[in-house]
């Protein structure tokens, strides 16, 4: 009888690279967020800084079982080996998955970067927070004829247009003012079904407004998270602000809380062992 397979999750850091291991010090800036955002149970699928990256957390199934290890920073040739050799070797019986918060690229990006360092890493095989928001609307039967109003960048675009939906926002409002004036009455989209919020460094006024509008005034309209990573290492020297705070402020203008579709929430680790 051939060996059980398990699946390993490794979150996989790109260039740029949002961190999940800094849930703890989200908490310490500002206790008075909500539950769902602090430093996640033991089995929701979190992580924090506490966890030894040589010893990742197993989550498990009663056929599976996914190991869900902390951001290691910049994916680097010395790491890709390391992660080759040891997580493709067919006697361990693994299978080898990449997890990560970045909404910035698309799965196809990833595997581009991973084949420039030499590892034959499959789409199927990368779980991005970019992904898991379009599967989330995927499997909750979202109506095709309605629009998804991004904040984000062109992962959360190419990873909707994969799954067959129509997106507005990125990258055109990303140039776009608002001039205030008396009477100025600002138009939104309907039709827009869905405001999906990730990490932006485009992110202004007029995109703020449009997805409060959004949210607020159409009938039944998702507010979903990538991820509310307070900081992510987006260079080397330093850490900057994370998609936490583009959420943060959708948050503040409708008062309400989104659906969370990256780490530490459930569905996409649900969504991996299934």
């Amino acid at each position: 009888m051939p060996p059980a397979t398990t699946t390993t999750a490794v979150t996989a850091a790109g260039e740029p690279s949002e961190s999940s291991h800094h849930q703890h010090q989200r908490n310490a800036i500002n206790p008075a967020l909500p539950r769902t955002s602090r430093r996640p149970r033991r089995g929701t699928g979190g992580t924090n800084s506490n966890i030894n990256p040589s010893h990742p957390r197993r989550l498990c199934s009663p056929s599976r079982c996914c190991l869900d290890a902390p951001n290691s920073g910049q994916l680097t040739p010395e790491k890709s080996k390391t992660h080759d050799g040891f997580f493709r070797n067919p006697s361990q019986g693994k299978k080898l998955v990449f997890v990560t918060n970045n909404s910035t690229k698309s799965r196809m990006q990833y595997a581009k970067k991973f084949h420039s360092l030499g590892i034959p890493v499959n789409e199927d095989e990368i779980f991005l927070s970019s992904f898991s928001a379009a599967m989330y609307l995927k499997v909750n039967d979202f109506p095709r004829e309605k629009k998804v109003y991004v904040i984000g960048e062109e992962g959360i675009l190419e990873e909707l247009e994969q799954a067959g939906f129509t997106s507005l926002g990125v990258p055109a409002d990303g140039k776009k003012n608002i001039e205030l004036k008396s009477n100025c009455l600002f138009e939104h989209d309907k039709s827009v079904g869905a405001v999906i919020v990730g990490l932006d460094q485009y992110i202004n006024f007029y995109k703020l407004q449009y997805a409060t509008l959004c949210i607020r005034e159409n009938p039944g309209c998702l507010f979903i998270a990538t991820n509310r990573d307070a900081v992510g290492h987006l260079t080397d020297l330093q850490e900057w602000p994370g998609a936490g705070c583009m959420v943060a402020a959708v948050c503040g203008t409708t008062q309400k809380e989104p659906i969370t579709v990256g780490k530490p929430s459930t569905f996409l680790m649900d969504f991996l062992l299934q």
